[in-house]
């Protein structure tokens, strides 16, 4: 079972998860990146502000990565780039190519979190509590111990 937690800003509350994140390109150093569970994503997205951290952090060169597709949501579209990932939560381990908000070259760039779409939480069974503040990824044995009251 993987734990999150929601945080809040802007009136509203949001669930999230802490994932380490492991970066082949850049020998499979990894960091750790809060991800907003996004159950209206189909892909998980890294944020712009992630990509910066990327760059300073672990050294990856931005703009050797691929272009990804554009990506549009409720503020619009977005240009990215694709970067290869091993995401691991739990017994869980996936790698995945997954998209890169690309930050702009300058000005500021918007402030969205990272998203973790269905290729990731489709493997879960998802348990969001806000009146307790519980946000669970269930794994597969996880679920085999639960018992469920119906009716």
């Amino acid at each position: 079972m993987i734990r999150g937690y929601f945080r809040y800003g802007s009136g509203r509350h949001r669930p999230y998860v802490d994932l380490a994140v492991r970066f082949p390109v850049a020998e499979n150093a990894s960091i750790e990146i809060p991800f907003l569970i996004d159950t209206g994503a189909d892909h998980t997205l890294l944020s712009p502000a992630e990509g910066v951290r990327l760059r300073q952090e672990l050294g990856i060169d931005l703009l050797s990565l691929p272009r990804g597709e554009s990506i549009g949501g409720v503020g619009g579209y977005i240009e990215t780039r694709t970067i290869e990932t091993v995401i691991a939560i739990g017994s869980y381990v996936s790698t995945l190519s997954i998209s890169l908000a690309e930050p702009p070259t300058h000005g500021n760039f918007p402030l969205m979190p990272s998203l973790l779409g269905w290729d990731v939480i489709g493997d879960f069974a998802i348990f969001i509590e806000q009146r307790t503040n519980r946000v669970l990824l269930l794994e597969r044995g996880d679920i085999e111990h639960i018992k469920f009251a119906v009716g």
